[in-house]
C-alpha cells in the first residue's frame, strides 16, 4: 500500500489522484480541501496519552478504495493506533471517522511530541501536490458546462483567498439555482469568512424558503456576524429557521439555548436535528457530534448528508477559534 504523510498547522492530507484517475487533477478536486482530514481538536503536537477522532470527507466525484489513516511520531516514546485499520470504500461525498489512540510512555520527558498524520489508498495511490493556482480555479468557475458542485467548490477556494471572482459566483449561485445548490453556495460564503458578505447574507433572511433562511443564519454565524443578526429569527414561523438561529448563536458562544437544542435533536425533521446538533456540537457536546457523524454517512437523502457533513467539518475551525478568543 502506498502511503504519504503530510503535516500542516491543522492536520490536512494534501493529495492528488495519480495516473489511474489523472483527469481529476484538471479540475477543482485537485485542491487540498477536496479530500478533508480533520481531527475533532488540534493534535499535531501532544503532551500526554489521549484519544481523538479524525474526520475524513471524500469530496472527489469517484469512490476511493482501501482507505487507511496513518499516524506516526518521530519520538520513540509515542505510540499511536488507528481504528478501523482501513475502510473498503469511501463513496463520493461520504464522511467517516477514524479513532486515534495516542500513548505517551511513562517517564517520557514532559514535552510536546510531534505527530505525522496522513491518508493512503491501495487501489489509487496518492502523490503530493501543490494547491491549484487562481487562474485554474477562475477558469473552472467560468466554465458554464462544468459540474455545478465543482464550480461551487472552486468559487469557495477562491473566496477563501479573497478573490472577487469567487465571491461573485457564490452570490450569483446563492441567488438563483435549485435550493440545494443555493444552500451550498450560501454556506460556502459563510465558510469564506469575509465580513464583506454579511450584508448579502442578511438579505437572504427574507427568502420565502425556510431552508434558505436557515442556511443564511448558519453562514452568518460562520462569518462572525453580530448576534443581533441571528436573534431576529428566533421567533421565525419555520421550526428549521428557529433552530438554526439558536444553533448559530450557540456556535458564536451563547449557551442559553442548549436545552432547546437538545430537545430539537429529537425532532422528526432530520434537518432540524442536524441544525440543532451543530449548535450543540460547537459547545463540545459529544452526543451531538455523533449525531452529525451518523447523519453525514448514512441515509438516502443526499442533500441532508451533505448538509450534515458541512456542519461537521465546520467544528474544528470553531474549536481553534475558541482557543484564540
Amino acid at each position: 500500500m502506498k502511503r504519504l504523510a503530510s503535516v500542516a498547522t491543522v492536520i490536512v492530507a494534501l493529495v492528488c489522484v495519480s495516473v489511474a484517475f489523472a483527469h481529476l487533477c484538471n479540475n477543482v478536486y485537485r485542491t487540498p480541501d477536496r479530500l478533508i482530514v480533520k481531527p475533532e481538536r488540534p493534535v499535531s503536537m501532544v503532551t500526554q496519552s489521549e484519544q481523538v477522532r479524525v474526520f475524513v470527507v471524500n469530496n472527489f466525484p469517484v469512490a476511493i478504495n482501501d482507505v487507511a489513516l496513518s499516524v506516526k511520531s518521530d519520538d520513540v516514546a509515542v505510540e499511536a493506533s488507528v481504528t478501523p485499520e482501513s475502510l473498503d470504500v469511501l463513496r463520493p461525498g461520504q464522511r467517516t471517522q477514524f479513532t486515534v489512540r495516542i500513548k505517551v510512555a511513562e517517564g517520557a520527558p514532559a514535552k510536546k511530541h510531534r505527530l505525522l498524520i496522513g491518508l493512503a489508498a491501495r487501489q489509487i495511490g496518492f502523490e503530493k501536490m501543490d494547491e491549484a493556482p487562481v487562474p485554474k480555479l477562475r477558469a473552472l468557475v467560468a466554465e458554464a458546462t462544468a459540474n455545478p458542485s465543482a464550480r461551487v467548490l472552486a468559487a469557495e477556494s477562491l473566496a477563501k483567498k479573497d478573490d472577487p471572482v469567487g465571491f461573485q459566483f457564490l452570490k450569483e449561485m446563492a441567488a438563483k439555482h435549485s435550493p440545494d445548490y443555493r444552500s451550498r453556495a450560501i454556506r460556502a460564503l459563510g465558510r469564506a469568512g469575509n465580513r464583506s458578505t454579511l450584508t448579502f447574507l442578511r438579505g437572504l433572511l427574507q427568502e420565502r424558503d425556510g431552508y434558505l433562511r436557515g442556511n443564511a443564519l448558519i453562514a452568518l454565524a460562520l462569518a462572525k456576524a453580530p448576534a443581533t443578526s441571528l436573534e431576529a429569527k428566533l421567533t421565525d414561523r419555520d421550526e428549521f429557521v428557529k433552530t438554526c438561529a439558536k444553533a448559530a448563536l450557540a456556535y458564536r458562544g451563547n449557551t442559553n439555548y442548549a436545552q432547546a437544542l437538545k430537545e430539537a435533536t429529537k425532532n422528526s425533521d432530520g434537518y432540524v436535528q442536524v441544525a440543532a446538533a451543530w449548535g450543540l456540537a460547537a459547545t463540545g457536546d459529544k452526543e451531538a457530534i455523533d449525531l452529525l457523524d451518523k447523519a453525514s454517512g448514512a441515509g438516502d437523502d443526499t442533500k441532508l448528508r451533505i448538509f450534515a457533513g458541512d456542519m461537521l467539518i465546520s467544528l474544528p475551525e470553531r474549536q481553534v477559534e475558541s482557543k484564540t478568543e
